[in-house]
């Protein structure tokens, strides 16, 4: 609760961390793959 950065090493599995993220305008770091798309 309260974090304003998510960090994610889930790859691209982890794609509904960033949808999450956006509907509560915050920001996430995500690792392992290329991710330009989302």
């Amino acid at each position: 609760n309260g974090a304003w950065v998510i960090f994610h090493a889930s790859g691209l599995t982890g794609a509904g961390v960033f949808e999450a993220a956006k509907e509560r305008k915050r920001y996430v770091i995500g690792v392992d793959s290329n991710q330009n798309y989302l």
